[in-house]
Order: structure tokens, then C-alpha cells, then sequence
């Protein structure tokens, strides 16, 4: 009886660990900007100037806030939506497509979460690129 009620105890204080630490992954994430200052593939830098002074903020309600900096890409889109995934190791980022039929819709990506911190946040996309065949690492610093 004694040891059902340990593992009874242990089992509730573990598993009411892994709650607040989901929370603090959230509190960690949203209600900050976080600037883009790298986006590496295979270890190269292959960061475009403009894409370099935009920045992105997480809201805790799932919505998504994109700053276009001063040096413009051309941006097509920017993300709507944004939710964890696999018990916050994943974050799903959902996007508008301009236009009509196959060129229109909605998208997602998916990114890895490699590394999140106070003032860093490292995503792994989750698909290969087709120009080195490696997934991009972006690297977002808070300001």
C-alpha cells in the first residue's frame, strides 16, 4: 500500500513538471519580437540583406505578427496562425497564398524547435531544400 502511494506521488509531481515547463516554452515564445538574424543551410549563411531586418511575434491567442523591415524582398506572405506540436518541439506556422486555384490557399510549415530561450529562438524547417537538399536553420534573436 505504502508504495503504491510513492509511485502515486512521484507519477503526480513528474508529470505536473512537464505542465509548467510547457508553460514556460510559452511564456519563453510569445508577446516578444523576435528579429531573424540568420538563415543557414548545410552551416552556410545563405541569408538574403532584406530578409535579415525582419522580425516575427508570437501572440499567445495563436496569432502571428510579421515586421517587414526597411529592405524590402518582395515579401509574397507572411504568417497568419501559429501552434505547438509534439509536446512543444514542433510549431506550426500557417500562411496565406495569394491568388486563385492551385497559386491560392493556405499553407503550413513546419519547424523544429532546436533551441528556445530567453533571448533565442533556433527552428529547424521540417522538409529539405531543393537548392543543398538540407533543411534551413533560422536563427531569431529577441530584441
Amino acid at each position: 500500500m505504502n508504495k503504491m502511494l510513492l509511485y502515486s506521488t512521484v507519477l503526480l509531481v513528474f508529470s505536473a513538471c512537464q505542465k509548467i515547463d510547457n508553460y514556460d516554452q510559452l511564456d519563453l515564445l510569445t508577446d516578444k519580437e523576435w528579429a531573424l538574424t540568420s538563415i543557414s543551410e548545410n552551416g552556410i549563411e545563405i541569408a538574403d540583406s532584406c530578409e535579415l531586418d525582419n522580425s516575427i511575434l508570437f501572440s499567445k491567442d495563436g496569432k502571428v505578427s510579421n515586421q517587414f523591415g526597411a529592405i524590402n524582398c518582395n515579401e509574397e506572405y507572411g504568417f497568419d496562425e501559429w501552434k505547438f506540436a509534439q509536446e512543444y518541439s514542433l510549431i506550426k506556422l500557417k500562411f496565406k497564398i495569394a491568388g486563385k486555384g492551385l497559386n491560392g490557399g493556405v499553407g503550413i510549415e513546419r519547424r523544429e524547435v532546436l533551441e528556445l530561450s530567453e533571448n533565442r529562438l533556433l527552428l529547424k524547417e521540417n522538409v529539405a531544400s531543393q537548392v543543398q537538399g538540407m533543411p534551413k536553420i533560422y536563427t531569431y534573436q529577441y530584441q
